[in-house]
């Protein structure tokens, strides 16, 4: 059937444009669009605490992608009888399938990057009784404790449940009356600590409260936010790094989810967890929690120069340490060796290149220090478990 005969189909969009997370997730849907389908889509511009909008039910749906977080949205939706993807884990109902964030993802990307600045004390701030907080706290605990490393979490009573309430809304409100609470939690932590908060709003009321305490961040204690909302980020002092959620991947996956249930309304569809990019790196955690000053030295030298092709020779020419002492600072701070974290920086700028640009695998090869393109492959296949190819194509 040609494209002018097909039929376009009238697609809802119910996803808040009030913030950086779903209008990421809309730019998503939109570059789906541009390349796989035919529809013909309503946006309102909407919060996440606004109700099913009247035109929903005058307008003749074929589907619906939508941020459900309550269950008398959820019913309403239900009610509708058409298709309709879920992007919320809040309201886990299995008349819709999810597709969200893995927030266990989330954790162990946030203890990555607190474990290769050194940190052996860790801490998590979250909202109690929200599903994907808590969900990350676990697996935050989890990686801290089998590592050995110190934890607290910040507790506080759960919000209750309110049918007329969203989920996500009323946990962030109550946190602003935190204050007290935190600031007598904050002065117990040990120096220095990390922080996963358990997203930005977090991050930032707790940078606030530092500030206030004249505690130093991120040299007394560095803060991690999630979502990696740009303007709340850098807004804050210092500007707070964040766990970056692959919010166009989202979209372009609940977009080909909807299309795959509007031509079999009655297939199944799985939920689908969508890993996070990476972390926004910012001054909140651009530290070294590392007491030795000749191993800080040496991390510092190869974050700088990793890719330049530098082997742990020229480590030891710039620090004046043998090779076993230095051996021994890496594996009693980093827990690897420095062969390892040099590789480790590698691949990471490759996996930063092969998302973000369109250069030639020999280029990225050569701009991330390995000679050969083929080594460079097969290393890369080895370590993340897909060929640098394959990656590049899961991302886009």
């Amino acid at each position: 059937m040609s494209v002018a005969k097909r039929k376009r189909r009238r697609v809802a969009l119910m996803v808040e444009t009030s913030r950086a997370y779903g209008r990421g997730v809309l730019q998503g849907i939109s570059k789906y669009l541009q390349d796989n389908s035919h529809w013909s889509v309503r946006l309102q511009d909407r919060g996440l605490n606004d109700p099913l909008p009247e035109w929903l039910r005058r307008w003749s749906l074929d589907g619906i992608i939508a941020r459900i977080e309550t269950q008398q949205l959820a019913d309403s939706l239900h009610a509708l009888a058409v298709p309709v993807v879920n992007l919320s884990g809040i309201q886990n109902d299995p008349r819709f399938p999810i597709i969200d964030t893995d927030d266990s993802q989330v954790a162990d990307l946030a203890f990555q990057h607190f474990a290769e600045r050194g940190f052996r004390n860790l801490a998590f701030c979250g909202y109690p009784g929200a599903s994907w907080s808590d969900t990350r706290l676990i697996q935050f605990e989890q990686r801290a404790r089998a590592a050995g490393l110190s934890f607290q979490n910040f507790q506080s009573r759960p919000v209750g449940r309110k049918a007329s309430a969203t989920f996500t809304l009323a946990y962030e409100t109550r946190a602003l009356a935190h204050d007290r609470e935190l600031i007598a939690w904050l002065k117990t932590l040990p120096i220095p600590s990390g922080i996963l908060a358990a997203n930005d709003l977090r991050g930032q009321q707790l940078l606030g409260l530092c500030q206030e305490l004249s505690i130093r961040v991120p040299d007394q204690l560095a803060i991690l936010g999630v979502d990696d909302d740009e303007l709340m980020c850098e807004l804050t002092d210092p500007p707070l790094s964040s766990v970056q959620p692959d919010c166009e991947r989202i979209g372009q996956t609940a977009a080909s989810a909807l299309e795959l249930l509007m031509h079999q309304p009655r297939r199944r569809t799985e939920d689908q967890l969508i890993s996070p990019l990476g972390v926004g790196t910012r001054q909140s955690t651009e530290v070294l929690a590392i007491e030795d000053p000749l191993i800080v030295k040496a991390v510092r030298f190869i974050r700088e120069n990793a890719c330049s092709g530098i082997t742990v020779p020229d480590i030891l020419r710039v620090v004046p340490l043998s090779r076993s002492g230095l051996e021994r600072g890496f594996g009693q701070y980093l827990g690897r060796a420095p062969k390892a974290e040099i590789l480790r920086l590698k691949l990471e700028r490759a996996r930063e290149l092969l998302r973000d640009t369109d250069l030639p695998l020999a280029e990225i090869s050569t701009r991330c220090g390995f000679r050969h393109p083929e080594y460079f492959s097969s290393v890369f296949r080895d370590k993340v478990g897909v060929p640098p190819g394959r990656f590049r194509r899961s991302r886009n």
